[in-house]
Protein backbone atom coordinates (compact mmCIF):
# COMPACT_ATOMS: atom_id res chain seq x y z
CA UNK A 1 0.00 0.00 0.00
CA UNK A 2 1.45 3.66 -0.81
CA UNK A 3 1.53 5.78 2.41
CA UNK A 4 -0.16 9.44 1.73
CA UNK A 5 1.82 12.32 1.62
CA UNK A 6 2.35 13.86 4.71
CA UNK A 7 1.22 17.44 5.65
CA UNK A 8 4.49 18.42 7.88
CA UNK A 9 6.23 18.10 4.71
CA UNK A 10 5.05 20.64 3.24
CA UNK A 11 6.59 22.90 6.06
CA UNK A 12 10.16 23.58 5.98
CA UNK A 13 12.91 21.15 7.27
CA UNK A 14 13.33 21.62 10.79
CA UNK A 15 15.38 19.31 13.00
CA UNK A 16 13.87 20.82 16.48
CA UNK A 17 10.02 20.17 15.06
CA UNK A 18 11.15 16.34 14.30
CA UNK A 19 12.68 15.82 17.64
CA UNK A 20 9.67 17.26 19.60
CA UNK A 21 7.31 14.60 17.46
CA UNK A 22 9.80 12.14 18.25
CA UNK A 23 9.96 12.51 22.12
CA UNK A 24 5.88 12.50 21.91
CA UNK A 25 3.85 9.45 22.75
CA UNK A 26 4.04 6.54 20.69
CA UNK A 27 1.47 3.61 19.67
CA UNK A 28 2.55 -0.03 18.31
CA UNK A 29 0.36 -1.18 16.01
CA UNK A 30 0.00 -4.82 17.69
CA UNK A 31 -0.68 -6.70 13.93
CA UNK A 32 2.37 -5.41 12.27
CA UNK A 33 4.88 -4.17 14.91
CA UNK A 34 5.67 -0.95 13.38
CA UNK A 35 5.84 2.08 16.20
CA UNK A 36 3.90 5.16 14.99
CA UNK A 37 3.30 8.53 16.44
CA UNK A 38 1.27 11.49 15.72
CA UNK A 39 2.43 14.53 14.15
CA UNK A 40 0.25 17.67 13.69
CA UNK A 41 -2.51 15.28 14.08
CA UNK A 42 -2.02 12.89 11.54
CA UNK A 43 -0.37 9.40 12.46
CA UNK A 44 2.93 8.62 10.89
CA UNK A 45 5.53 6.02 11.25
CA UNK A 46 7.97 6.43 13.89
CA UNK A 47 11.22 5.24 11.67
CA UNK A 48 10.44 7.54 9.19
CA UNK A 49 10.80 10.55 11.01
CA UNK A 50 13.93 8.79 12.90
CA UNK A 51 15.65 9.27 9.09
CA UNK A 52 14.42 12.32 8.19
CA UNK A 53 15.99 13.78 11.59
CA UNK A 54 19.42 11.94 10.13
CA UNK A 55 19.42 13.04 7.07
CA UNK A 56 18.52 16.58 7.81
CA UNK A 57 15.57 16.72 5.42
CA UNK A 58 11.89 15.55 4.48
CA UNK A 59 11.47 12.01 2.66
CA UNK A 60 9.96 12.03 -0.69
CA UNK A 61 6.73 10.30 -1.20
CA UNK A 62 8.58 7.55 -3.51
CA UNK A 63 11.11 6.80 -0.78
CA UNK A 64 10.65 3.72 1.57
CA UNK A 65 12.55 3.07 4.78
CA UNK A 66 13.62 -0.38 5.41
CA UNK A 67 14.32 -2.53 8.53
CA UNK A 68 17.33 -3.96 7.92
CA UNK A 69 16.99 -6.99 10.40
CA UNK A 70 13.07 -7.29 9.28
CA UNK A 71 12.42 -6.17 13.03
CA UNK A 72 9.68 -3.62 12.85
CA UNK A 73 10.19 -2.82 16.33
CA UNK A 74 13.71 -1.92 16.06
CA UNK A 75 13.96 2.10 14.99
CA UNK A 76 17.78 2.61 15.56
CA UNK A 77 19.44 5.16 12.95
CA UNK A 78 21.79 2.25 12.22
CA UNK A 79 19.05 -0.28 11.27
CA UNK A 80 16.96 1.61 8.85
CA UNK A 81 18.05 2.54 5.10
CA UNK A 82 16.53 4.45 2.68
CA UNK A 83 15.33 2.79 -0.66
CA UNK A 84 13.57 3.90 -3.62
CA UNK A 85 9.88 2.12 -4.88
CA UNK A 86 11.75 0.71 -7.98
CA UNK A 87 14.46 -0.20 -6.28
CA UNK A 88 12.54 -2.12 -4.01
CA UNK A 89 10.25 -3.87 -7.21
CA UNK A 90 13.33 -4.70 -9.01
CA UNK A 91 14.28 -6.75 -5.92
CA UNK A 92 11.51 -8.49 -5.16
CA UNK A 93 11.29 -9.37 -9.04
CA UNK A 94 14.31 -10.99 -8.97
CA UNK A 95 13.37 -12.84 -6.19
CA UNK A 96 10.25 -13.95 -8.01
CA UNK A 97 11.96 -14.79 -11.16
CA UNK A 98 14.48 -17.07 -9.32
CA UNK A 99 12.02 -18.96 -7.11
CA UNK A 100 9.78 -19.67 -10.22
CA UNK A 101 13.36 -21.10 -11.93
CA UNK A 102 14.11 -23.20 -9.15
CA UNK A 103 10.52 -24.57 -9.20
CA UNK A 104 10.76 -25.51 -13.27
CA UNK A 105 13.88 -27.01 -12.62
CA UNK A 106 12.29 -28.90 -9.99
CA UNK A 107 9.68 -30.24 -12.34
CA UNK A 108 12.09 -30.98 -14.57
CA UNK A 109 14.29 -32.73 -12.31
CA UNK A 110 10.69 -35.02 -11.29
CA UNK A 111 9.78 -35.10 -15.54
CA UNK A 112 13.43 -36.75 -15.87
CA UNK A 113 13.70 -39.56 -13.30
CA UNK A 114 12.76 -43.42 -14.75
CA UNK A 115 10.82 -44.28 -11.83
CA UNK A 116 9.17 -41.32 -10.90
CA UNK A 117 10.30 -40.67 -7.85
CA UNK A 118 11.53 -37.74 -6.07
CA UNK A 119 14.97 -36.44 -6.22
CA UNK A 120 16.46 -34.67 -3.25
Amino acid sequence: MREKIIVYTTQPFSKEKVEKWLAGPQYVNKATGYTTTKVLGKIVYYHRLVVERQLGRWLTPDEVVSHKDKKPDNNSAENLEVRGRREIRQANWAKRVAASSKEEAWKQTKKGSKDGSKRL
